[in-house]
Order: structure tokens, then sequence, then C-alpha cells
């Protein structure tokens, strides 16, 4: 848990959301004590409610994501459902990389029963 929370943080420090947080997109080598998160086929950048990032709003590589992402129009896409915190489940508009928090929640509430 500690391996995916740091991964989780460190996506939530570059403003990205993976959205996808569950047991088989997190690779573990128990003899290593490394991770890796995967599949970032439905991550996002958070933004704000005029849709500019909410991190790094000057960076060129950002900036691009953004506009790609207006372009095809993807926004608070969803992920598998039994990890999805309420705002993803409501389809609220201002999400955050909370919603990783939670499917980590999850994944722990499923390790302790």
């Amino acid at each position: 848990m500690y391996t995916l929370l740091g991964a989780v943080r460190h996506l939530a420090d570059l403003g990205v959301m993976h959205r996808d947080i569950k047991p088989t997109n997190f690779l573990y080598d128990t003899e290593t004590s490394t991770g890796l998160l995967i599949d970032f086929g439905l991550s996002e950048l958070e933004r704000d409610q005029k849709g500019n990032p909410r991190k790094h709003p000057n960076n060129d590589q950002v900036k691009k994501i953004i506009q790609l992402q207006r372009q095809v129009k993807i926004q608070n896409r969803t992920g598998t459902k039994g990890y999805m915190p309420p705002e993803a489940l409501f389809n609220f508009n201002q999400q955050t990389s909370a919603v990783d928090v939670w499917a980590c929640g999850v994944i722990f509430l499923s390790f302790l029963a």
C-alpha cells in the first residue's frame, strides 16, 4: 500500500488522475519491494472550472495534453465500478486526484477483509 500511495502522490503532484486504480493495474515485485502503476488509458489532467490545468499550467507539454483532451472531448471518463468514488459515479464535473485515493482505500479495505 505504501508503494501504491507513493505512486498516487507522485501523479497528484504532477496534476494527473489515473482514474482506474485497481489491483490488476498495479504490479508489485516482492523481491525488490518496487511497484509499477500501469494502464493509463483513462488518465486525465486535473482541470479547474474553466478547463485549465490545475498544476503546471505554463508547461508546454501540459498545454498540448489539455488541447488534445478538448479536441477529443475527454472529460471524467469512468474506471472500474467497484473502485470508483461517488463523485465519479455521479459524474461530478470537478474531480481531483482524490478519485485515486478512494480506489486505494477500496484496495486496502479488501486486504483487511
